[in-house]
């Protein structure tokens, strides 16, 4: 149910809490023009593979939007028909589906599906419009903070600065067939839309701001200042060219571009860049774009650039704007989530304030899965007391008691939480189960075992106590297995 949750909670039972990087909403890691890559899964066209059903379920599930459930049927095609003639391009539409969820981890796990394609399947269907998908993947995680995809943007920007051999005529060619190897793509992911002349004055720039920056950067300012559309692309390159050099001018003309840019991806980027900006008044001119911006995109940029802080300053701003009420929950999670992965945005009574104000199931679920320090008392007595109270949503309870099956609480203490949760509820018996597993010698967990093996009535639940009880050497595990053989 919860996206974050479950994210976090996959790595919890190795020991280890991975921190989840700020959720990138799905129009962020989208950037405007999806029309150099396929979006909509094509019609089945092998209908005697034995992929074929499976693959009709994935791609309606895709094409609804539902892309969780679509990259979980992709894969599944995949794993059970891995010479499905539908494989080679699976692995493209799991990329395109992470890509749509969006967050960081889902950007990187695009790339490793793309890169194995391009492995794997270099004759798929889908390989042209894998290497546009992977440009603007790689695009997408150099805005969300990304320091490796930042770097290489930065080096496709000065790359594509050289005008390019211009291209032969093309010829007419038919309608690509469904497994036929593509064609190479007509023009690099540096510049998108740009055209030759925009390439030579982006280069002109970038040349000129290395060797004389005081002129360079009143013809930047008036390159900015443009508003005409065929602009736009020289605007998206200039600042990379901008974020060359430090200094004041510098930051008035990002803070400027953030502000009023007619162009979206204009006015993220320039968010990102103010980020890295050494100036004393960077965090004022984040707090300024903060308070002032409407597009989420670039709310979303200026919470990261502050979480990238570690400044009492910026978490302030952070802390103000977690707790309002008048932004959208999606943008507000992502500042919790900033705050909590750091030890100076979290503390007891800040959290369970998230908590409780908090709007909506998934944002609590959050705060409960980053928002506990296991070395805290406070924390634990928190959680223990959302997990026993039977007033409180049933998924919430359990993902307190999922942390606290991390924490110092003893083992007796979680079984008694563990019973107040209602008899026929399967994810609270599993996670009994579980911990049960983990601590199998525990004489509480023999008794409970023992317990469930002589009275469940879950059959399930039944077998998994006997198989516990037959790995321990309790004494009271090896009378009651021998009565089991007796009878």
């Amino acid at each position: 149910m919860y996206r974050l949750m479950f994210a976090v909670a996959g790595v919890l039972f190795t020991g280890v809490l991975v921190q989840e990087p700020a959720p990138m909403p799905a129009a962020q890691a989208q950037e405007l023009a999806d029309g150099d890559f396929a979006t909509v899964v094509p019609a089945p066209w092998i209908t005697e593979d034995p992929a074929d059903s499976l693959y009709r379920l994935a791609r309606e599930s895709l094409n609804r939007g539902r892309y969780r459930e679509a990259l979980n049927r992709f894969q599944e095609l995949r794993r059970k028909y891995p010479e499905s003639g539908y494989a080679p391009d699976a692995l493209y539409w799991e990329a395109f589906a992470l890509y749509r969820l969006g967050t960081r981890d889902n950007l990187r796990a695009a790339v490793e599906k793309l890169t194995a394609q391009k492995d794997r399947y270099p004759t798929a269907a889908t390989r042209g419009d894998a290497e546009a998908l992977l440009a603007r993947v790689n695009s997408a995680l150099a805005r969300s903070g990304d320091e490796v995809a930042a770097a290489r943007m930065a080096r496709v920007a000065a790359d594509a600065a050289v005008p390019a051999v211009p291209p032969s005529p093309a010829s007419p060619v038919s309608p690509r067939a469904p497994m036929a190897p593509p064609s190479p793509p007509a023009r690099g992911p540096g510049f998108g839309d740009c055209g030759n002349e925009d390439e030579v004055q982006v280069m002109a720039l970038h040349s000129l701001m290395q060797n004389d920056p005081d002129r360079a950067l009143p013809i930047l300012r008036k390159v900015m200042a443009r508003r005409d559309e065929g602009s736009t692309c020289l605007r998206r390159h200039a600042l990379f060219v901008l974020a060359s050099r430090q200094g004041e001018d510098v930051s008035d003309l990002l803070l400027s571009a953030a502000r009023s840019d007619p162009d979206p991806e204009v006015r993220q980027s320039a968010v990102f860049w103010l980020s890295r900006v050494e100036s004393p008044q960077a965090v004022a001119i984040l707090d300024s774009v903060l308070r002032t911006a409407t597009d989420r995109e670039v709310q979303q940029a200026a919470i990261f650039a502050l979480g990238g802080r570690s400044d009492a300053r910026s978490t302030a701003l952070l802390r103000d704007y977690a707790l309002r009420s008048d932004v959208e929950d999606e943008v507000r999670q992502a500042a919790i989530v900033h705050l909590l992965r750091s030890s100076g945005g979290r503390d007891p009574a800040f959290t369970r304030q998230l908590y409780e104000q908090a709007r909506d199931a998934e944002t609590k679920a959050m705060v409960l899965m980053l928002g506990m320090n296991n070395s805290s008392r406070l924390d634990t007595d928190w959680l223990a007391a959302i997990a026993r109270n039977r007033a409180e949503d049933a998924e919430l309870r359990r993902t307190a008691l999922l942390r606290l099956s991390q924490s110092d609480l003893s083992v007796a203490e979680l079984m008694r939480i563990l019973e107040s949760f209602p008899p026929g509820d399967s994810e609270a018996g599993g996670m009994m189960m579980m911990i049960m597993m983990q601590h199998a010698e525990d004489p509480a967990v023999i008794g409970k075992a023992l317990e469930l093996a002589r009275s469940s009535t879950d059959e399930d639940m039944q077998r998994a106590a006997i198989m516990l009880l037959s790995r321990s050497k309790d004494p009271r595990a090896t009378q009651y297995l021998a009565e089991l053989l007796e009878r």
